[in-house]
C-alpha cells in the first residue's frame, strides 16, 4: 500500500527537504512513499530543491509546475495529476511539518486496512491544536474519497479552512481516527517559525476572501458531501 504526501509549496526549499527527510527516514516501507510538490512557475527556489531531491530519491520525488493560483485547495488537488491509481493513501501535507514517529506509515496503513470501505479521516498529534480538540490538521485520506467527492480538498478556500471543511464532513459521518503518531506543525502561532512572505500573502488572501464567513456559508455543501460518503458506506456494508 503506497502513501503520497501532497505538498503545495512556495519559496520554502528548506521546509521541502525537512518534510521529505523526516517522513522518509522514519517510514518503515520507505520504497512505498512518494511526495508531490506543487510549485508555482515563478518559484525557482522550490524547483531547484526538487531537482536536488529527485537526483537522490528518483521517482519518489515528484513535482507539478503550474501558474500561480490563489486557491490552496486547487494547488493541493493539482498534486493528484502526478500519482498512479495504485497510490491509495494521501496525506494533506505542508512544508512546515516534521514527522516524528518511527514507522508512522505502519500505523496509517493498519488504520485504513481495519476499515474495509476505507472512508476515514486519520490524523496524528501536531503538538498543538489536535491535542486540544478532536481536530485533524494535515490529515490522511483514502483515494476512495476522491472517487466519490471528486477532490482531496475543496478548492473553494484560499488558505485556512481546508482541513476544517474535511473535518466537518467526517464529523457528520463519525469517521475520524486519531493515530498514535506525531507530525509536528511548525506554525508561527506556535512560535516555531517566522511569519515569512508566503504566510503573509496567505493571510491577505484570506482577509480578502473573508474565509471564515465563507466557511459557514458552505455548511449545506458539507452536508451534501457527507451524504455522498455515507451512501457509499451504507452500500458497502449491506
Amino acid at each position: 500500500m503506497k502513501i503520497a504526501l501532497l505538498c503545495p509549496t512556495r519559496n520554502r526549499p528548506e521546509g521541502m527537504e525537512r518534510l521529505w527527510l523526516s517522513a522518509y527516514e522514519t517510514a518503515k516501507e520507505k520504497e512505498n512513499l512518494i511526495i508531490v510538490f506543487r510549485i508555482d512557475k515563478d518559484d525557482q527556489l522550490s524547483h531547484s530543491k526538487y531537482i536536488d531531491l529527485e537526483k537522490q530519491y528518483g521517482n519518489q520525488i515528484r513535482e507539478i509546475i503550474c501558474d500561480r493560483h490563489p486557491s490552496l485547495g486547487k494547488a493541493t488537488n493539482d498534486c493528484l495529476f502526478m500519482l498512479e491509481k495504485d497510490v491509495e493513501i494521501l496525506h494533506l501535507a505542508g512544508d512546515d511539518l516534521i514527522f516524528k514517529t518511527e514507522f508512522w506509515d505502519e500505523e496509517v496503513k493498519k488504520t485504513f486496512n481495519n476499515q474495509p470501505d476505507h472512508i476515514l479521516l486519520a490524523y496524528g498529534s501536531d503538538l498543538y491544536i489536535s491535542d486540544k480538540q478532536r481536530f485533524g490538521t494535515h490529515p490522511f485520506i483514502h483515494r476512495k474519497q476522491i472517487e466519490i467527492l471528486g477532490y482531496a480538498v475543496t478548492d473553494v478556500f484560499v488558505g485556512s479552512y481546508l482541513d476544517t471543511y474535511l473535518n466537518r464532513i467526517y464529523d457528520v459521518i463519525n469517521r475520524k481516527v486519531k493515530l498514535p503518531i506525531v507530525i509536528e506543525h511548525c506554525h508561527p502561532v506556535c512560535n516555531k517559525a517566522i511569519y515569512d512572505q508566503t504566510m503573509l500573502e496567505k493571510f491577505e488572501r484570506e482577509r480578502q476572501q473573508n474565509s471564515g464567513v465563507l466557511f459557514y456559508e458552505m455548511f449545506p455543501q458539507i452536508v451534501e458531501d457527507a451524504k455522498k460518503l455515507w451512501n457509499y458506506i451504507n452500500e458497502n456494508n449491506r
